[in-house]
């Protein structure tokens, strides 16, 4: 499996999106509505879309002051 690929899942999991979210902000990113899985995004998408989940993920954190 892809390192950015395991990546994407475990933020998923961490999370807690379920994949059919995850599936939906993937053919977003991607901009193809017909995406069936994870696997067949491009590159720049799958950077595109852990980009995403990383910076909901650093929403959840307490700002330093």
């Amino acid at each position: 499996m892809p390192k950015m690929l395991r990546q994407i899942q475990e933020l998923q999991a961490a999370l807690g999106i379920d994949y059919p979210v995850l599936l939906r902000m993937a053919r977003e990113v991607s901009g193809d509505a017909d995406l069936r899985c994870l696997e067949d995004l491009f590159s720049e998408d799958m950077r595109a879309l852990l980009s995403d989940l990383l910076a909901m993920s650093v929403q959840g954190e307490p700002v330093a002051a």
